[in-house]
């Protein structure tokens, strides 16, 4: 019974670590990058929703915009994640290394959706191929 217990409260520490404590806040709230990068780039779309999710290590923003467009940003403003899936990222919004490559040698196709972390940046073409780039926006492979 004891072994039964402790598990148990394992188990619902775990889960109340692990959850995230999103909030809605306006886009004045959001980190100044953050803002600036939306009016430069995504200046013509509605807003929906602007929220933060906390979590112990970490606070990100999510923007979803009315037509399902959604940009999530670091705690310091900069976005990680673009996805655009009814349309493409704008071309001003992607490094232009990136951009140009795409254009070489996937000439017909548009980039739906990027992510960025630590070690790469994950392109996702129309056509639902992937691309991996490194930090310094080397081609390095598709991606499965």
């Amino acid at each position: 019974m004891k072994k039964v217990l402790f598990m148990t409260v394992i188990f619902a520490i775990s889960m109340s670590l692990n959850a995230s404590n999103d909030r809605p806040v306006t886009f004045e709230q959001l980190p100044q990058k953050a803002q600036q990068f939306i009016k430069q780039h995504f200046s013509n779309l509605q807003i929906s929703i602007a929220k933060q999710d906390m979590d112990l290590t970490d606070k990100n923003y999510d923007v979803i915009f009315v037509n399902g467009d959604k940009i999530e940003f670091n705690s310091n403003g900069e976005w990680t994640n673009i996805d655009c899936k009814y349309g493409n990222v704008p071309d001003s919004a992607i490094p232009s290394e990136i951009l140009n490559y795409v254009k070489t040698y996937h000439k017909d196709l548009t980039i739906i959706k990027i992510e960025k972390d630590r070690r790469n940046y994950e392109v996702k073409l129309k056509n639902k191929i992937e691309l991996i780039f490194d930090y310094k926006y080397n081609f390095v492979k598709y991606d499965d």
